[in-house]
């Protein structure tokens, strides 16, 4: 209940844009750069190319783009989700399991899960 009173506080304050529930991606995009929020949760990379955040700097010449760390909500916490929101599925075929290279591939992909994860996810965005 407290988080959803904190959500509201939000919304009554204009923080974050009203009509956030019920936004679909292009219509959120289209929202921030007409500065209809003064709060948002972005991907990056959508954020930072120049095509996307041009029509923010048409409107706002004088805007800067400040990062910051989540708000906090009523007992201190803060949360801006995962490192990496991306999801995997990883299938092995039957003729590697028939050469006895499952308990292999189980490490491995016990290794990535873990102490090689961020390893590969700094990799695979070079």
């Amino acid at each position: 209940m407290k988080a959803t009173e904190f959500i509201k506080t939000l919304n009554d304050e204009g923080v974050i844009d009203p009509d956030w529930p019920t936004l679909k991606k292009d219509e959120f995009r289209a929202h921030w750069k007409q500065g209809k929020c003064g709060l948002m949760h972005e991907n990056f990379a959508a954020l930072a190319n120049k095509s996307n955040y041009a029509d923010f700097d048409a409107n706002f010449p004088d805007g800067q783009w400040v990062v910051m760390d989540a708000p906090k909500g009523p007992d201190g916490d803060s949360a801006a989700g995962v490192t990496y929101k991306t999801a995997r599925i990883y299938a092995v075929s039957q003729r590697a399991v028939d050469a006895d290279k499952g308990p292999a591939i189980a490490r491995l992909l016990e290794w990535m899960a873990t102490d090689g994860y961020m390893l590969i996810a700094l990799v695979r965005k070079v």
